[in-house]
């Protein structure tokens, strides 16, 4: 994730996770150009896509908040890779139908959780 969409006050956050986090993102994002360069891995092993995450999410080694609607989720995908897998393939093949927009009709979002104006 990039530093400016990670949680950085998570009161159940390993500390030591903590401490990296905060080594690694900036207090204060003082260019655009620093926010789309700096990337804070959220795996061990990001060159792969398995389950570890959520494994580590699961004590308090997680980009994102956890919070009471998605730490079922989390504990599952941690615990079933299968289950994780199978999840995965299915809302894959439903974002499929939606058609991603392209061109001028697309945008990519400076930041994840806000529409670009």
């Amino acid at each position: 994730g990039h530093c400016v969409n990670v949680d950085t006050s998570q009161e159940c956050r390993d500390k030591g996770y903590e401490a990296t986090l905060h080594l690694l993102c900036p207090k204060k994002i003082v260019s655009p150009l620093v926010m789309k360069v700096l990337v804070v891995p959220s795996d061990l092993m990001p060159t792969l896509f398995y389950t570890h995450y959520f494994r580590g999410a699961t004590v308090g080694r997680g980009l994102f908040t956890v919070d009471t609607y998605t730490a079922g989720h989390v504990r599952w995908f941690a615990h079933d890779r299968e289950g994780f897998f199978g999840a995965f393939a299915s809302t894959f093949v439903k974002l499929a139908g939606f058609g991603v927009l392209t061109g001028e009709e697309g945008e990519i979002r400076k930041r994840c959780d806000v529409v670009n104006h």
